[in-house]
């Protein structure tokens, strides 16, 4: 993609085999610490399940510009490309797709995350 905008990635502990691989996507400001209450939740709801939270690019309170630029903030368009490519990081480490035994991807999403999904 070119962009080097930080965004924030939680992730909760799971089995070397998930059964599930869920990839939340957040609404708006984009930071994933505002569902911590809610994927550890559902983390200890499903323990076989690996849960991601991804947030958007450039909204990472440690690193947000002072001013705002155009030239510094992520479009839609790259926000969406961004998710994509940590979709297919997943497929690749936990080999979704690859057979009956292959764990299944869920993709979920608050507000702009549910568009982005």
């Amino acid at each position: 993609m070119g962009l080097e905008l930080p965004a924030d990635l939680l992730a909760w502990p799971s089995p070397p085999k998930p059964t599930h691989v869920v990839l939340f996507i957040c609404g708006n400001p984009g930071l994933p610490s505002y569902y911590t209450h809610f994927l550890s939740t559902l983390s200890k709801a499903i323990p076989t399940a690996a849960i991601f939270a991804l947030g958007h690019l450039g909204h990472s309170p440690q690193n947000a510009p002072l001013t705002f630029s155009t030239a510094t903030a992520a479009t839609l368009s790259e926000q969406v490309g961004h998710k994509v490519d940590f979709v297919d990081h997943l497929v690749k480490k936990y080999s979704i797709g690859k057979g009956q035994d292959s764990p299944k991807l869920v993709l979920m999403g608050h507000s702009i995350g549910c568009y982005i999904c």
